[in-house]
């Protein structure tokens, strides 16, 4: 489930529960799934406003917190207040209404998800989250929740002690948002492949560096720059997927940012493949030097030519996903022997390093692209802005 994540941490299992139940109903019983999340953002926000801005708030409701002046600027991340309000309005449809579809119910498990996930990491209790998969979503036999307990407009209480344990850490800051500095760190740069044997040596599997955050910072810096650097365009940022968007006079581009051996997109059920699906344009830098401004060190792609960069190096390779084993495995047996042409659900960049040839390919193929500058960005958005 997308929200096993969730498990380990007992302190908040009343906002694992709800979100668990969203996930369980969203294919089979929409409008369960949506109140259930509605429950779940009630619980985490009276959490992080209590804990946060005043303790005893019992008088408020989570819309009179979610509107409040000092909460807004505390919490000082747009993508995710926007988030909230987007599951808070689903769920507002799913208790009053009724007739959620089926589509709007997965829309809200995967803004959920990545609620989930961001607000773990702001209370210290992860430092990252897995990426969302949508093929877990699917028909459950046997009910587990009352609907007349989710449906309820009373909104669920969120221990004192509970309060307490988070609140010396929430406020401990100005922002909320500055509690994601740590992923403004760079943990470090891309590591080899031909150097894991040493790693593993040093002190076993756990001895792999994880550079996921890398990305994420990476593309937090690169967010904010373009922001002030098209003080005329409306820009707009998806934390889950890396990409940002600019928009103006009612056209936009959309542009993804990419570092290391990346993910280029996904096999369909029906075996279609989707390969960087609605992305116009690519940032990508295999690794970071810290000495050196993040912007200088990405390049621009259009999609189609990062793509075929990857093909005419021959780096592109097929993989099954950790979920698509599981899956694979619960229908055809432990035994299933896995052949990648058949069951891959994925296509990535292969690690390169190891090779001579191959990063001296890279290298020179790579330095044929524009670098990011203003100038460039204002060029690849203005131009299609005014096509």
């Amino acid at each position: 489930m997308n929200f096993d994540f969730l498990k380990p941490y007992g302190m908040i299992h009343p906002f694992y529960a709800y979100c668990s139940d969203a996930e369980e109903y969203a294919a089979s019983k929409p409008d369960i799934c949506g109140a259930s999340a509605r429950k779940a953002i009630e619980y985490i926000v009276r959490l992080m406003y209590t804990a946060a801005i005043q303790t005893e708030a019992n008088q408020l409701t989570v819309y009179d917190m979610l509107c409040s002046p000092d909460f807004v600027m505390y919490l000082d991340d747009r993508t995710l207040l926007n988030a909230i309000h987007f599951i808070r309005r689903k769920g507002n449809i799913a208790v009053h209404q009724g007739g959620l579809t089926e589509k709007e119910a997965f829309d809200v498990v995967e803004q959920l998800h990545f609620v989930a996930g961001e607000v773990c990491i702001f209370l210290g209790l992860a430092s990252d989250y897995p990426a969302f998969d949508p093929s877990l979503l699917k028909p459950r036999a046997m009910p587990k929740v009352s609907s007349g307990a989710v449906f309820s407009e009373e909104e669920p209480p969120v221990a004192q002690e509970i309060i307490a344990g988070f609140a010396q850490r929430l406020q401990s800051v100005e922002h909320y948002s500055q509690l994601r500095q740590v992923q403004r760190q760079f943990i470090d740069v891309h590591v080899n492949t031909s150097m894991y044997d040493e790693l593993e040596k040093a002190g076993g599997r756990q001895a792999r560096i994880n550079t996921s955050a890398n990305v994420r910072t990476a593309f937090d810096m690169i967010f904010q720059w373009v922001q002030n650097s098209l003080p005329d365009f409306t820009v707009t940022a998806d934390y889950r997927l890396l990409i940002f968007t600019t928009a103006k006079e009612g056209h936009s581009v959309r542009v993804a940012v990419k570092m290391g051996c990346t993910n280029l997109g996904s096999r369909s059920t029906n075996g279609e493949w989707s390969l960087l699906p609605g992305i116009d344009y690519v940032l990508y830098c295999f690794d970071i030097d810290h000495e050196k401004p993040v912007f200088e060190q990405f390049h621009v792609f259009t999609k189609e030519e990062f793509l075929q960069m990857w093909r005419d190096l021959d780096l592109i390779r097929l993989n099954i996903s950790s979920s698509a084993h599981k899956r694979l495995r619960a229908i055809y047996g432990e035994n299933l022997k896995f052949n990648q042409a058949e069951h891959a659900d994925s296509m990535i960049v292969q690690v390169f390093k190891t090779s001579k040839k191959k990063t001296k390919l890279f290298e020179e193929a790579f330095a044929q692209k524009p670098k990011l500058t203003v100038e460039q960005l204002q060029k690849m958005c203005i131009k299609r802005t005014f096509d």
